[in-house]
């Protein structure tokens, strides 16, 4: 399956509030070291992003969950071709993004 096919990815600022409130209410009391994944998001800059996207062939991005060797959770962000099974295998690859919290608001939206 290509992705040249238009998904409505836009939603909301009231419903991605709610998504990210409901998802967060689970953990309420919480410490972030506690949490699933050691953080609720995480923030790559726009040059990094903007330069996985200018890749040739590079049609959008997949965000895996991802482990460090010293158990510290992360997210791997990869180019994806116009095959959406398939990532670009010989691209550029991100990790080590600016974890949420503490990089990120107390809500959503400020």
């Amino acid at each position: 399956m290509d992705n040249s096919e238009h998904r409505e990815h836009g939603i909301s600022k009231e419903k991605a509030k709610k998504m990210i409130e409901k998802y967060r209410s689970h953990f309420e009391g919480t410490n972030a070291a506690e949490l699933p994944d050691g953080s609720f998001g995480g923030f790559f800059g726009k040059k990094f992003i903007e330069e996985i996207l200018a890749q040739p062939g590079c049609t959008g991005l997949r965000f895996y969950y991802a482990e460090h060797d010293d158990g510290q959770k992360g997210l791997v962000v990869v180019g994806v071709g116009e095959n959406i099974y398939k990532d670009l295998d010989n691209g550029i690859f991100g990790d080590r993004s600016w974890p949420c919290p503490p990089y990120c608001p107390d809500e959503f939206g400020q």
